[in-house]
C-alpha cells in the first residue's frame, strides 16, 4: 500500500496517485493528431512552450481544486476516484461532503 505523502500526490484517504502523466507528452499527442495550435512545432518548441504556460515538475494532477466564494482560489482538493475533499488550510484534513 502506499504511503501518504506531505505533497499530497496520492490522496490522504484511499491512497491513490494523482500523477496525470507528463504536460510534454500531451503536448506531442495533440501535435501528431494535428490539433491545430500543435502542428509543425518541434520537441524543442513544445517544450519551450510548456515551460512558458507551466512550472516544475511538468506533470498533470488528477486532483481537483475546489474554490468557494470565502476564498478567490482552491480552498479544497477533491479526489476523482473516492471523492472524498480535503481542507488546504487544515492540514489537508477530509472535510463533509457538503462545503
Amino acid at each position: 500500500m502506499k504511503k501518504h505523502t506531505k505533497k499530497h500526490k496520492h490522496c490522504p484517504k484511499c491512497l491513490v496517485d494523482w500523477d496525470g502523466g507528463a504536460i510534454l507528452d500531451t503536448f506531442k499527442q495533440f501535435r501528431d493528431a494535428k490539433q491545430e495550435y500543435y502542428v509543425g512545432k518541434t520537441d524543442e518548441e513544445l517544450e519551450t512552450m510548456m515551460k512558458g504556460f507551466y512550472g516544475p515538475p511538468y506533470r498533470w494532477g488528477r486532483e481537483i481544486a475546489v474554490e468557494t466564494e470565502r476564498y478567490d482560489g482552491a480552498t479544497y482538493t477533491q479526489c476523482p476516484d473516492c471523492n472524498a475533499i480535503f481542507d488546504h488550510w487544515d492540514n489537508f484534513k477530509e472535510v463533509p461532503r457538503a462545503i
